[in-house]
Formats: structure tokens, C-alpha cells, sequence
């Protein structure tokens, strides 16, 4: 009993592990580039990203039954239509399922691409070909397979993924992009949908690979104490999937995930991140330029500080740790040391008075450069900027 108490425990644990994995897709695909679209026609400006969050599928009706018959040509018109028409700069649909179980590929570039929606907070959009409002059973097979990918990849769960229609709210002037307006059905096309959706396998997490390359790394390697050394390098994505920096920023951190001895207070993120890229989408392939200065406010020496990257919620992109090494040199500064004092810090004065206003605090511990002394009175730098004074009281002289 008990080695069967034991075994089911193990499993139990082993379950609560278990991550859904999808399955070779048993749909057949069709490349855009296979389609033979008049590339000169869509817009690449107006792609704008951000990370998907929804899944929205629409009916597409053909203006006539024949057409369906012929999806490519049928996808050819409604790209010609979407475009010299309605004015938009692609196809609005990320993919397109035909009666048949064919998927095709719509809008270029990346998933993520936000189409013409408004309000799309990131979104995959699936249009299926066909004019009856019954799926059959081959498109309902591929369909349910397309969500489970798209689920499994970005982590979107059975709330997020909806039928909707889509309607032109705001057709614009010439050489401004249209607008179209998504709202939730309750057609017979989002029963049959409701159905298939019920059996397909959601994740509740994504699974995305991040990977980072840097390159042009330079810095000072020499730099007085009280200074600062500027760093900057090249950050390249050297994954397949955007970097969605709009919603899920990319951090540089140190190695450890501990604080910086060199970090500079008010300027970087935090003790342990120096700065983030965030405002703009990274595609695969792209680098991004990054600066951070570090503070050498520490006894001459030695030092290093190895540096990673990161994602939003501490998931650690793969590749791209770099490492800065320096040496902090004395020169013929006077550096003062924070003994220990009652509290573990020092008040910063305005003045070199006990009756001047505090501005600020300094720990024990921390090295500063002497800027001026007064009557047992130093005063420091105690924050990029802002100059104070602080009491003899609690200095050692190094």
C-alpha cells in the first residue's frame, strides 16, 4: 500500500509538470509566396506588432458560390479588394481556412502583425472561406489545429479566442489606412465554431524562444573613481519570432540577478538592470543600439560585471551575455568611506550644518569622492547631479 500511495504521489507531481505539446499539423499549408500576390501592392510600413493576445475568427463570403471552388483565386481577389478598395495596406487575415482543410498564409511578415483592427491589442486572425454558414468536418480538423498552435505558442487561452464579424468602421482619405471593427456573433457559423473550439487543447503559458547575439561591445577600461564608464554595444535578435517590446519589454541585467556595486541611482532601471528596449518591435534579424553608464564609485582596482538579458516576468532570452571589465583608478582624488553608523545611513545636508535641510542619504559602506571639506563637513555627490554635505563624524579617509 504503501509503494502504491508512493507511485501515485510521484505521478501526481510528474502531472503537474506535464506541458502541453502540439502535434504535427495535419493540414495542408500554403506559403504566401506561393500565392503570387503583386508584392508592390501592400504596404510593409503600416505593420505595426505587439504581442497576440486573441484569437479572432471570421466567416469570408465570396461574391458568388463558384468561388469556392477556387480559394486562390478567391484570396487573390480579396487581396486586390483589401488593398485598392478599402485602402488597407495587406490583407487583414493572418491565415485562411478553406472547406477543404487547406490553410493559408494572409498577412505578411510575422504573427503579430495587428491588422487593421480597431483596438487589437495583438491579435491572430483567421478567416474561414465559405459562404454556408455550416464547417465542414475537414476545415473544423484544421481550424482546431491552427488555434492549438497559435495557443500553445503565445499562450492564449479559450476566453481569448472568439468569433467575431468584421465590419469597415472608418474608410480614410487617400493614403491613410482604413479601420475595421470587430464585434462577437452569435450567427449559426459561431455555433459550429463554439463546437470546434471546445476541443481543441489550450495553453495557459507560451512557449516562445527568445535568443540574443551582441556585438560592438566598447567601454572605457580605464576610468577614475568617481566616474563613469559609458557601455555600448549592438543587440541583435537572433532568434524566428519578434522581439514585442510594446508589451514585453527586453531588460539588461547582471549574470548574477543580484545588485551592481556600479549601478547609477536615478538613472538605471534598477540595482540589477541597467536599462530595457521597449516602444518598438524587434524583428528576427534586427539589432537594436543600447547604452548604460556604470559608476565607479568603489576603492581602485580590478573589476568586472557580466550582463544577460531578459523579458518581461525574468524569462532569460538564450545567447548575448557579455561581460565588461575595467580598472577604477585613484588619481589624485580624496575618497571618503560611510563608516557605521545607528541607522545604516548618513544624512545628506544642504549646508555644512547639523541645522541644514536634509536632501537626501547615503549608506554605510559606500565610497564617495571628496568635491570640497569644511569644519569636519565633506561634501560629496551623493546622486548623479546633487551635491551635499555630510558629517566628519561618520567618515574614514581612505
Amino acid at each position: 500500500m504503501k509503494i502504491l500511495t508512493k507511485i501515485v504521489n510521484i505521478l501526481l507531481v510528474v502531472a503537474a509538470f506535464v506541458v502541453v505539446v502540439p502535434q504535427v499539423p495535419g493540414y495542408q499549408a500554403v506559403k504566401r509566396e506561393d500565392l503570387g500576390f503583386d508584392e508592390g501592392l501592400s504596404s510593409k510600413d503600416a505593420a505595426l506588432y505587439a504581442f497576440p493576445g486573441k484569437i479572432l475568427i471570421t466567416q469570408v463570403e465570396a461574391p458568388n458560390t463558384a468561388m469556392e471552388s477556387d480559394p486562390e483565386s478567391w484570396i487573390d481577389l480579396l487581396y486586390y479588394y483589401y488593398i485598392t478598395r478599402l485602402g488597407f495596406g495587406d490583407l487583414p487575415y493572418t491565415y485562411l481556412v478553406d472547406k477543404s482543410g487547406t490553410v493559408y498564409e494572409g498577412r505578411s511578415n510575422y504573427e503579430g502583425v495587428v491588422p487593421e483592427l480597431l483596438d487589437a491589442e495583438g491579435a491572430v486572425l483567421i478567416g474561414y472561406l465559405s459562404n454556408g454558414a455550416d464547417v465542414t468536418s475537414a476545415a473544423a480538423d484544421s481550424i482546431n489545429e491552427l488555434v492549438e498552435e497559435v495557443s500553445y505558442k503565445y499562450g492564449i487561452t479559450r476566453e481569448n479566442v472568439e468569433a467575431v464579424d468584421l465590419e469597415v468602421s472608418q474608410q480614410t482619405a487617400e493614403g491613410e489606412l482604413s479601420k475595421l471593427e470587430y464585434k462577437s456573433t452569435d450567427s449559426m457559423f459561431a455555433d459550429e465554431l463554439d463546437q470546434i473550439l471546445s476541443k481543441v487543447t489550450y495553453s495557459d503559458r507560451e512557449n516562445l524562444s527568445f535568443k540574443a547575439a551582441v556585438s560592438e561591445v566598447s567601454f572605457e577600461e580605464k576610468v577614475p573613481i568617481g566616474g563613469k564608464l559609458t557601455v555600448k554595444f549592438k543587440l541583435k535578435n537572433d532568434g524566428d519570432t519578434p522581439w514585442f517590446t510594446l508589451n514585453d519589454f527586453v531588460y539588461v541585467v547582471t549574470s548574477s540577478n543580484e545588485d551592481s556595486q556600479f549601478a547609477v541611482n536615478g538613472e538605471w532601471d534598477s540595482f540589477d538592470t541597467p536599462t530595457h528596449v521597449e516602444g518598438k518591435t524587434v524583428l528576427p534579424g534586427e539589432s537594436v543600439d543600447i547604452e548604460f553608464q556604470m559608476a565607479a564609485n568603489t576603492m581602485p582596482g580590478e573589476y568586472s560585471e557580466s550582463f544577460k538579458f531578459s523579458r518581461t516576468g525574468g524569462k532569460d532570452l538564450q545567447g548575448g551575455e557579455f561581460e565588461v571589465k575595467f580598472t577604477i583608478e585613484q588619481g589624485d582624488v580624496q575618497l571618503i568611506e560611510i563608516t557605521e553608523t545607528e541607522t545604516g545611513n548618513l544624512n545628506v545636508r544642504k549646508d555644512p550644518n547639523l541645522g541644514a535641510q536634509v536632501v537626501g542619504q547615503v549608506d554605510s559602506g559606500a565610497i564617495f569622492v571628496v568635491k570640497e571639506s569644511q569644519n569636519n563637513w565633506y561634501k560629496i555627490e551623493y546622486e548623479p547631479g546633487a551635491d551635499g554635505w555630510v558629517i566628519g563624524r561618520y567618515i574614514k579617509r581612505l
